[in-house]
This record gives C-alpha cells, structure tokens and sequence, in this order.
C-alpha cells in the first residue's frame, strides 16, 4: 500500500490535486473505511466521491477492498465545480435516481466521520419510529464533536448544540404518554432550533415520499432549493424534520468534525465549548424533572433519577458504570444479524469533495 506521503510526492505543490489531498484525503480515507467496514458486516455498499479535483489519482492508492469485492463499488466524479451548490443538487439528484435500489441512503460533506456502528444505530431507530407511526415528523439525527484540545483529558466536545432548555435542547418522551399507540415510550432530545451536523441519512420510505411528493427536491438544476447549499443540515428545514436523538446513548451520535478547527481556538473552561458528557447530565437531569409529572417512572436507586421501566435499553445504561460503552455493546451485538438479514443493498454513501 503506498503512503499517502509517497502519492503526494508525485504531484506539484501548485496542483489541485496536491491542494486536495493535502487538506482532505486523509479525512475521505477516514470515511471510506467506515464504508468498507459496513460492507464487511454484509451489507452492499456504493460510494459516490464528488470533488472539483483528481481525487481518484490519490485515494485510489489507499486500495480499501472488502472481502466481498462486489458488495463494495467507489466511484469518483471529478467533473463537478468546486463548489457547495452543483455538489449537493448533484447529490440529491443521485438519490432520487436510486431510490428504489437502496434501504438507506447518506450523505456527508468530505469532513464528518460516521462510524458503521453509528449508521446501524440511526438505521434500527429509524426503523422504530417508521414503526411507531412517527418517522413523517421526526427523523433521527446527530450533533458534531471534537477533540479539545486546549483540554488537559482531551474531552470530546461539542460548540454548536450546547443549551439545554425548552427553547434549545430538550427531551420528550415518544410516543407521548396520552397516546395509544401500543408502543413503549422513549425518551428522546429534540433541538428546537437550526441543526448543525453537516451530514443525512433517509431511509428508503422517505425518499420515495419525498420523490412523490415534492420531486422538485431531486431536481439536479433546482440549485436554489436549499438556502444555504454547503450545510446538509438544511435538509431538516427544508423538509420539516424534527431533529431526535435516544436519550439513552446520546454520546453515541455524537459524530467527528476532522476539522476540529473549534477547539484549537477556545478555552476547554468557556461557554462557547462543552464536553458532551456535561451536555449529556443536564439533559438526563431534565429528563428527570420531566418524568416526575408522568407518573409512570420508578426511582432508580443507583444515579437518583427516574427510568422508564418499558425502555430496557434505558435501565441497562443507567444500570452500569460505562453507559456508553454498555449502550454500545447491546448496538454491536445486533449488527451482524441486522445486515445479512436484508436481501437488498442496504446503504449509498454519497460524499463530496472540496470545502464547506
């Protein structure tokens, strides 16, 4: 395998493609590995890189195969300008093109890293809401993190989504108590305002909705659809998502900015930056405050506040030393089986090359 040193080497320092593996190549390679990973779970997977550079000339060096070699297709487009809005018309073209050939679809901008574990967990909650009757609402999200490293533990941090409260940051409990829906409720974080995490997922059901009902999205030249083109995460405004995370493994989705251009500039001690896990007690203390007026919460004697007693996976967290690590294990458990048991490819990865 060549380094990537050895590949830059064979380009000239003023060419797109050295100014392109130089900033981002390592962090595509990143995401590539999360696709190969997922295909050696057993699922099929296609990558669409899109760049205004010769991407291909240097990732293609990194030679990332999957055992399955048919069940792993990356492709590269490299006609595209080097700018947000041809790359994300093109993206949500590409999707609508597809939608009856995949179970899940997603796409990142060059800079978010998702790991396999990551895309099977929003796809198995995904699936819960779609079977609660509540993925027309709501839609399974993420937040972005970094590394801190003005912090002497370097905690993961996060700088966009950090107020708790009904007007940022809060939990609600789905489906609500009133409804009978015959479904145990979940707890849930909801962000009230503008989501920022760079990067959707749709499941196949909400791509074909969307393609039926508003075909106008999948339109390649309806640049303009989007207000601002370069953040994914206008998609939840354009199509009246309400943005939900599990309560119970919130650290889980927190997902990497390779970037982390954040937190070489801020004080690990400001307001302007938070670790996840002081975001994670205010929310579970919410969390407790809320569940007070249900009635339908037992006291948990171990942390002193209240658990849901029909969500298991919500009692075994709090039950444990290592929440996320335990939340994590019960996801890992369940990978293997979730992707073989389905006959169709189950993921598109569609990334894109360039800058934010």
């Amino acid at each position: 395998m060549a380094s990537l040193s050895h590949v830059l080497g064979e380009y000239s320092p003023e060419s797109p493609a050295y100014e392109f593996a130089r900033n981002t190549a390592a962090d595509v390679i990143a995401q590539l590995r999360t696709a190969q990973q997922l295909c050696e779970m057993g699922a099929s997977v296609d990558v669409h890189v899109d760049c205004g550079y010769e991407c291909s000339q240097v990732l293609e060096h990194q030679q990332i195969t999957c055992s399955s070699s048919n069940n792993l297709n990356i492709m590269y487009h490299e006609a595209i300008a080097d700018s947000g809005a041809p790359v994300t018309a093109t993206h949500r073209a590409r999707f609508g093109d597809n939608a009856d050939n995949y179970d899940l679809f997603l796409y990142t901008e060059d800079d978010i890293l998702l790991s396999a574990v990551q895309v099977m967990s929003y796809f198995r909650h995904s699936q819960r809401l779609h079977a609660q009757g509540l993925s027309d609402e709501y839609e399974i999200g993420f937040f972005r993190q970094e590394i801190n490293l003005t912090s002497p533990t370097l905690d993961m941090v996060v700088w966009e989504e950090t107020t708790v409260g009904p007007e940022a940051l809060d939990v609600v409990l789905l489906p609500p108590p009133s409804a009978k829906s015959g479904h145990a409720p979940r707890w849930y974080v909801i962000n009230n305002r503008q989501t920022h995490q760079a990067c959707w997922m749709a499941l196949q059901h909400k791509i074909l909705r969307i393609r039926d009902e508003r075909p106008q999205f999948f339109n390649s030249s309806a640049t303009a659809l989007l207000n601002i083109e370069t953040q994914a995460s206008e998609v939840f405004w354009v199509l009246h998502w309400k943005k939900i995370i599990p309560l119970v493994n919130y650290p889980d989705f927190g997902i990497r900015h390779l970037g982390n251009l954040q937190s070489f500039e801020v004080d690990w001690r400001g307001k302007t930056t938070r670790p996840v896990q002081h975001v994670y007690s205010e929310l579970l203390q919410l969390r407790a405050q809320k569940a007070q007026s249900f009635h339908e919460l037992e006291s948990s004697r171990s942390y002193g506040i209240n658990v849901n007693r029909h969500d298991r996976l919500d009692r075994l967290a709090l039950s444990t030393a290592d929440p996320v690590r335990c939340s994590r294990c019960a996801v890992v458990s369940r990978i293997d089986r979730l992707a073989r048991s389905t006959a169709s490819p189950l993921l598109t990865l569609l990334y894109r090359g360039g800058h934010d």
